[in-house]
């Protein structure tokens, strides 16, 4: 009996992301017109694309629910798009390899920010999945005060209008008014403020005045003057504010530093000028830079707090922020340890009173 042969059927290529798509690519890199590259991309690119990003997510379950899975695939689509250009062929490399690791990539790191943002966040609509201490936490946020509190409140706050109407009659300065008016509006306003700390209210103050932070440094110290001059010569309000702890809490200004520091390099009779030149530059430089990202970080946490999109976006701005004080606090720190040697054999001066001089 003669045997029947089987018919062999030719399997289609159903490659998704194969040699059409690797040459469509070095065509889309090779051409440079605008119009054509839309083209090549809409037409033999772009269904790869997707179509990686598709099964990527699937594979390796980075979204679980359809409407994620559709913004993280149409990001991930996007982000390949912008990466066309960096892939170089004359490595030797397929475009399927070198697009595939790139998603890959990108999906991990994505998921993994999403991840942190979720265990960051606690969402009060899920309310009956929070842990007993959370729930405490929120059932006893919100509380009425007592009478006493309120009527003791509502008398400081009489006696602090009683003060910056008197400040008012003695301040002539442009700056200074505009400086006590700021913070007269927000005393007045201080129940509908989001932030009260010291960063938020400097900048409260410095948007409502208009005045830049040097002018408003300058203008707060000839308000300060005059508050001090009202508490003296008022006994009544002495029992409301501590004049001689104020005085104590009261920062050095930069100017006051820069002296300071100054003294203390003319006190170094065996050092070369051209050494103490060099030193007050150095520890200049690292005083204003530590004041410009100390004002540059009030801004952002004025902006960040409460909302876990800012976190994302500006959480990185703010470290480097706080990265580059911490460097210009380094620097202060080495100029004292440099000073330190310089006077080993000068028993006169010993190194606390140089980190006491130039410290914080």
């Amino acid at each position: 009996m003669r045997k029947l042969k089987k018919k062999t059927v030719k399997k289609k290529n159903s490659l998704y992301f194969g040699k059409e798509a690797h040459d469509a690519i070095i065509k889309y890199q090779s051409t440079d017109c605008r119009k054509e590259k839309n083209i090549i991309y809409e037409n033999e690119i772009k269904n790869s694309f997707y179509k990686l990003s598709e099964n990527l997510i699937y594979i390796h379950g980075f979204a679980r629910d359809p409407s994620s899975f559709q913004i993280l695939k149409n990001d991930c689509v996007t982000f390949l798009y912008e990466t066309l250009e960096k892939f170089d062929p004359e490595r030797g490399s397929k475009a399927f390899s070198y697009f595939n690791v790139c998603a890959k990539h990108y999906l991990i790191i994505q998921t993994n920010k999403k991840n942190k943002i979720r265990n960051r966040n606690v969402s009060l609509d899920n309310f009956k999945d929070l842990n007993s201490n959370d729930r405490s936490t929120i059932e006893n946020y919100s509380y009425m005060p007592s009478p006493e509190k309120e009527m003791l409140f509502e008398e400081d706050k009489a006696r602090i209008i009683e003060i910056i109407s008197s400040i008012e009659k003695k301040i002539k300065n442009e700056n200074e008014k505009l400086c006590l008016n700021a913070i007269s509006v927000v005393f007045d306003k201080v129940d509908e403020l989001e932030f009260l700390n010291k960063r938020a209210i400097f900048v409260y103050l410095r948007e409502i005045s208009g005045l830049n932070p040097k002018q408003l440094s300058v203008a707060m110290s000839g308000v300060r003057k005059k508050f001090k001059e009202v508490l003296k010569n008022n006994e009544n309000l002495n029992g409301v504010f501590d004049i001689y702890l104020w005085e104590k809490m009261s920062k050095t200004s930069k100017e006051d530093k820069l002296k300071e520091f100054s003294d203390l390099l003319d006190s170094l009779e065996n050092t070369e000028d051209k050494k103490k030149m060099l030193w007050k530059d150095a520890y200049q430089n690292a005083v204003d830079d530590r004041e410009s990202a100390a004002i540059l970080l009030n801004d952002l946490l004025v902006m960040i707090p409460g909302s876990s999109g800012n976190h994302s976006t500006h959480g990185g701005l703010a470290t480097k922020y706080l990265e580059r004080m911490s460097k210009c606090n380094d620097q202060i720190l080495k100029l004292a340890e440099l000073i330190a040697k310089e006077q080993e054999k000068d028993a006169a001066v010993s190194p606390d009173d140089i980190f006491n001089s130039i410290g914080e």
